[in-house]
């Protein structure tokens, strides 16, 4: 019996002497350290379980000016569409670090909440605040989502204003091969809905130059004849447009439905009034 008593002291002290020393290591750190030990095991998890939550909700006890544990807290929230809990969480990295993460926050209002007037706030707000920078929101020019933001509310004079100046200062900064080839094509179809109907071919054409399967340009460039009655090329593209829709070459989310999303009873219509009177 001391036996079983001696060696179940050992394997205490063995357990409580690395506790000990944890103990000791973790609150020898700053608030932000001990914050940023808590974001780092968060990895270990996935994405909205219930163990990546529980350690977020560590790191914001261990310092809550920590932005960053905020906001990635707020992702699983937004994707499952909670949204006010999301922006709970998100606006309070915002309000910490407003430069770094207001381009988040107006992405999500854009694209998944679709307030396009919150949106445009945000990313003149962060535009305001880099005046040296050329803001990247969410991995896209800051001005191809104000456009993109104008374009949904059928303001088309300020879309084209913002894909212009997208499209040329990235010619200007790096060539016009760097141009995210979906400005081209929201260019083309904002300049089509304002009756510029050079300027609309000329931009999907582009579209279409550094994209040879760009679904939705063939699509809009089928439009864009027929409105010029020339209904022999427009079916020639709303084909294209169907045989790359149908090979899966076409923009979607699978959170969101993206702006000017095209489905096939889109193309299928298209055929319908235009080729089917030839």
């Amino acid at each position: 019996m001391s036996i079983v008593k001696t060696t179940l002291k050992a394997v205490l002290l063995l357990i409580a002497i690395p506790l000990f020393l944890g103990g000791l290591y973790y609150f020898s750190k700053s608030n932000r350290e001990r914050a940023e030990l808590w974001f780092n095991i968060q990895n270990l998890f996935p994405q909205g379980s219930q163990q990546e939550q529980w350690c977020f909700d560590r790191a914001v006890k261990a310092d809550p000016t920590y932005a960053k544990a905020w906001m990635q807290k707020s992702v699983s929230h937004t994707k499952r569409g909670q949204y006010a809990e999301g922006f709970r969480l998100l606006n309070k990295a915002v309000e910490l670090e407003p430069a770094e993460y207001l381009g988040y926050r107006g992405y999500v209002k854009l694209y998944m909440l679709r307030d396009y007037d919150g949106a445009i706030e945000d990313f003149m707000r962060l535009d305001a605040l880099t005046p040296k920078v050329r803001d990247a929101p969410w991995g896209e020019d800051i001005y191809h989502v104000l456009g993109l933001a104008n374009l949904q509310k059928g303001q088309y004079e300020e879309a084209r204003y913002f894909f212009d100046k997208s499209i040329g200062l990235t010619i200007e900064e790096q060539g016009e091969d760097w141009v995210d080839v979906k400005t081209f094509f929201y260019n083309g179809v904002v300049n089509f809905e304002l009756g510029d109907i050079q300027e609309a071919l000329s931009n999907l054409d582009k579209a279409l130059q550094y994209y040879n399967k760009y679904t939705e340009a063939c699509y809009y460039k089928g439009m864009v004849l027929a409105s010029l009655n020339q209904r022999e090329k427009a079916c020639s593209y709303f084909k294209k447009s169907l045989n790359f829709f149908q090979e899966g070459y076409v923009y979607e989310n699978s959170y969101y439905e993206i702006p000017n999303q095209l489905y096939l009873s889109d193309i299928e219509r298209a055929l319908r009034l235009y080729c089917d009177l030839l």
